[in-house]
């Protein structure tokens, strides 16, 4: 059995976690007399969308280039359930397997199969829970008289404070953080791409 190997630790771990979980996942690897033919690592949080080592790993499975996959926890695999789900389906068509360390499970065994069948499931009814939830809302908003859109930020005042804070010395990073918005929000002010709201 050719095995990969997936590891990642998110920016505010240290590096040597990966190192810890590619170890492990190795030992398990050698009692199961496989062969790590690839190891992929990523250094980046689980909600970032650039994984360079884990869209590489896809594209080799794509070609079968190894028979399972190896992870330390599915919360390494994916960003969200959803994007979980959706590496889970292409592996399953690709015909490779994924085996999860913390979990103990693997995908080339009835009780695996079921397990992942199981959160592809719960994904669905997220997804339509959510969806009915957003319909619902806009439903009730609109019977209430309430406009939807994106509610502003700041008002007359709080822009006028702004220009204030910045004729004072103060730096973008200390205006938002005494105004409570975001730096963004700031730079959108002073490059004049910010509309004045009238105060109510």
């Amino acid at each position: 059995m050719r095995v990969a190997i997936y590891a990642r630790c998110s920016t505010n771990e240290n590096k040597q976690d990966t190192e810890r979980q590619v170890d492990e996942l190795k030992t398990i690897a050698s009692n199961f007399d496989w062969e790590v033919v690839k190891v992929y690592e990523d250094y980046a949080s689980g909600s970032k969308s650039s994984r360079p080592a884990l869209d590489q790993m896809m594209k080799d499975a794509h070609t079968r280039s190894f028979d399972i996959v190896m992870i330390s926890s599915l919360c390494r695999l994916g960003r969200s359930l959803s994007h979980m789900v959706k590496l889970l389906d292409k592996l399953k068509k690709y015909k490779i397997d994924l085996y999860t360390k913390q979990e103990g499970i693997s995908t080339n065994h009835a009780m695996g199969e079921l397990f992942f069948n199981i959160i592809s499931s719960i994904n669905q009814f997220q997804l339509s829970q959510i969806s009915e939830n957003v319909r619902s809302g806009i439903a009730l908003a609109k019977k209430r008289g309430k406009k939807m859109g994106r509610v502003p930020v700041l008002d007359k005042n709080k822009i006028e404070k702004i220009h204030k804070l910045r004729n004072e010395g103060l730096s973008y990073r200390k205006i938002a953080k005494q105004v409570a918005v975001s730096h963004g929000t700031i730079d959108k002010v002073f490059n004049n791409s910010y509309k004045t709201m009238k105060v109510e």
